[in-house]
C-alpha cells in the first residue's frame, strides 16, 4: 500500500493473495464479488504456464477476460 500514488481514481488494495482458479470458475466467482473485476492466477490443467488474469464486466452485461500469451 506503501507504493501506491495518490490520485484522481480510488485504488483498493487487497491483502489477500489472488485466488488460484480455472479459467472456467472465474465468471462465478466475479459474479458472487459483485467487483468490476477479478485478477487471478489461472491454474486451468491445460494452460502451458502458470499466469496472471483478469476476468472483467463488459458493458454488454457479459464478461471480457485478459490472459499473457
Amino acid at each position: 500500500p506503501d507504493a501506491v500514488t495518490q490520485g484522481e481514481v480510488p485504488v483498493t488494495l487487497n491483502p489477500l493473495p489472488s485466488p488460484e482458479l480455472p479459467v472456467a470458475a472465474a465468471p462465478a466467482r466475479l459474479a458472487a464479488s459483485g467487483e468490476p473485476y477479478l485478477f487471478f492466477h489461472d491454474c486451468s490443467p491445460d494452460r502451458a504456464a502458470d499466469r496472471g488474469a483478469v476476468l472483467y464486466r463488459r458493458h454488454d452485461g457479459d464478461f471480457g477476460l485478459i490472459t499473457a500469451e
